[in-house]
């Protein structure tokens, strides 16, 4: 006579009873809910930026929106030739306040890299030969409405 316990199960006449699992613990639980979470946020957040993408892609250009990277362009390059035309090589220049051009920032950095070739920038307007300011007007060649002040100090 065999063992019982020690028996294979296929030879065991008796069935196994099933056993019922164990409830999930409360960390596993919320691991999972947290997951879930991540996954939905990832799936909302693609969606949206594909949704974005697909919309701007057939979105009508006017001819206006085209056209402001060339006016821009064609204004830096104005304000550029009148630099050159109007101040010498070698100059000391102040760049000061842009703030009657409309865009302040963006005019006082442009002039320092437009300069910087052409002169000795300093922001000690004592020590400077010309003050360059963008300001709006015709006076001295129209960059599509501004021009570039050059005050010999």
């Amino acid at each position: 006579m065999t063992d019982p316990v020690h028996a294979p199960l296929a030879e065991s006449s008796a069935s196994t009873p099933e056993v019922p699992s164990a409830p999930e613990s409360t960390t596993t639980l919320i691991f999972r809910v947290v997951v879930a979470l991540g996954c939905a946020v990832l799936l909302i957040g693609g969606a949206y930026g594909g949704w974005n993408a697909a919309r701007d892609g057939v979105a009508e250009v006017t001819a206006d929106d085209a056209d402001i990277p060339h006016f821009m362009n064609n204004q830096f390059e104005c304000i550029r030739n009148q630099i050159v035309d109007r101040v010498p090589a070698g100059a000391v220049v102040y760049i000061g306040d842009q703030a009657g051009s409309g865009a302040p920032d963006q005019w006082h950095q442009r002039l320092v890299e437009m300069t910087f070739r052409q002169a000795t920038i300093t922001e000690d307007r004592a020590r400077a030969n010309y003050a360059l300011t963008v300001v709006p007007g015709a006076e001295g060649g129209s960059c599509g409405g501004l021009h570039l002040a050059v005050e010999s100090i």
